[in-house]
């Protein structure tokens, strides 16, 4: 995962509710459209 909105903590741990708060832009990667198929 790339943050490159300051959405860590001192700790370098990623502050996932940022990310949630940020929600869906322009800048977010779809990997469906992107064609990725995620194998399980």
């Amino acid at each position: 995962m790339h943050c490159h909105r300051n959405c860590k903590n001192t700790s370098e741990r990623i502050e996932k509710y940022k990310l949630r708060e940020e929600g869906v832009t322009a800048d977010t990667w779809d990997r469906e459209k992107a064609g990725y198929e995620v194998r399980r």
